[in-house]
């Protein structure tokens, strides 16, 4: 006779009754029946459902006290970080670069209500077109937004995805230059993302471009960035390996040349015959430069000349112009299908004044902060490698000797000494490079923050004294040009003496500058004191007018190392001073005071109505990592890799 199987049970008086062989006491009540076990009551499923709850719960606690994710809606951080843009191409010199589209959110798409009564995006309105300009060959795009119904390329993205650290300041006190995540004082349920560069208990003031804090005795000293935070925060302004084809075919100058050699006395040989241009310098006693002039196209050059296939005629006797602080990323008009404009559309309104930009957004502030990025490979045993910046018609040279890799820093100006603890120093610095003799090397030279950067393969060389320097004489620098020396208008060069070069790639970057105003808010910030910042127009005309009424004079000295020097010029460059108690940001020992990279789109605490500063309290976190950054349309997905990383 089959034995009857017992149920299973496992605790209490059931586990003794299946020992014993007695039905238990809750077997006896319910009858000889097969006890049936629930969905919940599996032990499997239950597992299954108890680790998903322990999951879900740490991930909450990790979200509350240890890190978030946050994605950036708007291009204040740009280009550090990303807000909702546009990937564009350049359809000449073939550059990729970003510009900022953070009026498509859905939170500000235009809306209408359906029939059933919800509030949807207007479709007919969701598509923009739009014109952006290259950075570097300044060639104005006509956007196409909506290619047989298909997102292209020319269509915006989400911002950057990032992750927070909520522990980073349990430890310790947030750093200067960091990248932090904050609740915005006038409204805490909205998270704002800034780099912090006021502490508490500092007044601070922007003066040139730069950070200065007020130290112990009273006096004003610029904020130095350390060279990781330089280095990330460098914007590219030229690089020859993004030549445009049209500027080639018209034999527009190039911004690299000895300008200052005959034909007969050059010693740089420029060829241009490979993709890209390499320059040579032939063994020779003497230093022979190879310097840069900033010469730019301007929008109406493209329209009225270019485009013809011929020079503008302004060029005829050009001398070079100022870096300014173009932000590529700002540089975009977006506009409805419905009431799209083209570039010609755009300028149309500016010829009467003689316009030649699209409204207030080509830079007009003089960036003096620059630095130069060169490869090069050394073809000889011995000689020396000269590196130059020039500010405010002060050159700051490095001299490398190939043969033992010393390199030593010298300034032509006695007014400009090397400082320690604002105390000048009289020994030169020298340093030790991995330069030896023949061979290829990445090279990087910057002066920014009133200090002098190197880097060698990336890098960072450490001299045996500082290279912070101070102006001991003028106090307000002022760009500078002549015959015999070009000064700013021939910013940054590269020579040799006694050694064979070939240098592949050259690049001009140029330091965040941050402009001193009273508000980000409106088409333009300008720091001139008076100069209205605040533009309420709606037209495109008057946008037009408007800032071109204030930003072409500015414009037109910048284009003109001959007007620098004049009254009118300096009373331009004067008006860069801000040397006034209303100014000055002034914090206590719970305040913080935070900056957009972005400097004239950001709302940052220059702009806010309740102060210039938010409180400890309102501090969230450190921005640690891009972890998901968006990869360029096509019909393969493959992940962005190069722009997964450390937020610095």
């Amino acid at each position: 006779m089959k034995k009857k199987k017992k149920p299973f049970e496992t605790v209490g008086d059931n586990r003794r009754s299946r020992l014993s062989g007695e039905p238990s006491p809750s077997e006896k009540k319910r009858g000889p029946q097969e006890k049936k076990i629930g969905f919940f009551a599996d032990p499997g499923v239950r597992e299954t459902v108890e680790s998903i709850v322990v999951a879900v719960m740490l991930a909450l606690l990790f979200r509350a006290y240890e890190a978030e994710a946050f994605v950036i809606p708007t291009g204040s951080m740009a280009p550090t970080l990303q807000g909702r843009h546009l990937d564009l191409h350049c359809e000449d010199c073939g550059y990729n670069f970003r510009v900022g589209a953070s009026g498509e959110n859905p939170d500000r798409q235009p809306k209408i209500r359906t029939a059933n009564g919800k509030i949807e995006i207007d479709p007919d309105r969701e598509w923009l077109t739009g014109t952006a300009t290259c950075p570097i060959c300044r060639f104005p795009h006509d956007l196409e937004r909506k290619i047989n119904g298909w997102k292209s390329n020319q269509d915006s993205f989400f911002g950057d995805r990032i992750i927070v650290s909520k522990f980073a300041y349990e430890l310790g006190d947030p750093k200067r230059w960091d990248v932090i995540v904050f609740k915005y004082p006038g409204n805490a349920k909205q998270n704002y993302i800034k780099r912090l560069v006021g502490l508490p208990d500092e007044t601070l003031k922007l003066e040139f471009g730069n950070v200065w804090v007020r130290n112990e005795s009273g006096d004003f000293e610029v904020v130095r960035k350390p060279h990781h935070k330089l280095k990330v925060m460098l914007q590219e302004v030229d690089d020859t390996h993004y030549i445009g084809k049209s500027l080639q075919e018209t034999g527009w100058p190039s911004r690299w040349n000895e300008w200052s050699a005959t034909e007969s006395q050059s010693k740089w040989l420029i060829d241009s015959s490979q993709t890209h241009p390499v320059f040579q310098l032939e063994k020779g006693q003497g230093t022979r430069w190879l310097r840069y002039r900033h010469i730019v196209p301007r929008t109406d050059d493209w329209i009225n000349h270019l485009s013809l296939g011929e020079l503008p005629p302004r060029l005829a006797d050009f001398k070079g112009q100022l870096i300014g602080d173009f932000y590529p990323y700002n540089y975009y008009v977006p506009q409805r299908l419905s009431q799209a404009r083209g570039f010609e559309d755009w300028m149309e309104p500016t010829h009467a004044s003689e316009g030649r930009y699209l409204p207030g957004k080509a830079g007009v502030h003089w960036v003096a902060d620059l630095a130069c990025e060169a490869f090069v490979e050394v073809r000889s045993d011995e000689g020396i490698l000269k590196l130059d910046l020039v500010k405010a018609g002060v050159h700051f040279s490095c001299e490398i000797d190939v043969k033992t890799g010393r390199a030593t820093l010298a300034c032509d100006q006695e007014k400009i000494g090397f400082v320690s603890n604002s105390q000048r120093v009289t020994q030169t610095p020298t340093a030790v490079t991995p330069i030896r003799g023949k061979g290829s090397y990445k090279i990087r030279y910057a002066n920014a923050d009133d200090k002098i950067y190197l880097w060698v393969n990336e890098k960072v060389i450490q001299f045996d004294g500082p290279t912070e320097y101070q102006n001991f004489q003028d106090r307000f620098p002022a760009p500078q040009y002549s015959k015999d020396d070009p000064g700013d208008a021939e910013p940054a060069g590269i020579g040799g003496e006694n050694i064979e070069l070939q240098v592949t790639r050259l690049k001009i970057l140029r330091d965040i500058y941050y402009i001193n105003s009273r508000t980000g808010q409106g088409i333009q910030a300008f720091e001139y004191r008076d100069y209205p910042t605040n533009y309420y127009t709606f037209s495109y005309e008057n946008s037009v007018f408007n800032s071109n009424r204030f930003s072409l004079p500015i414009r037109q000295v910048m284009e003109d190392p001959l007007a620098w020097s004049t009254p009118e010029g300096l009373d331009y460059f004067s008006k860069l001073i801000h040397d006034s108690p209303e100014y000055y940001f002034e914090l206590n020992d719970n305040q913080f005071m935070p900056l957009g990279d972005n400097s004239p789109s950001s709302q940052d605490a220059r702009a806010w109505d309740h102060g210039h500063f938010f409180d400890r309290k309102y501090l969230i976190g450190k921005a640690l990592f891009i972890y998901w950054p968006h990869s360029w349309r096509n019909p393969m997905f493959f992940p962005n890799f190069k722009r997964m990383s450390f937020i610095r």
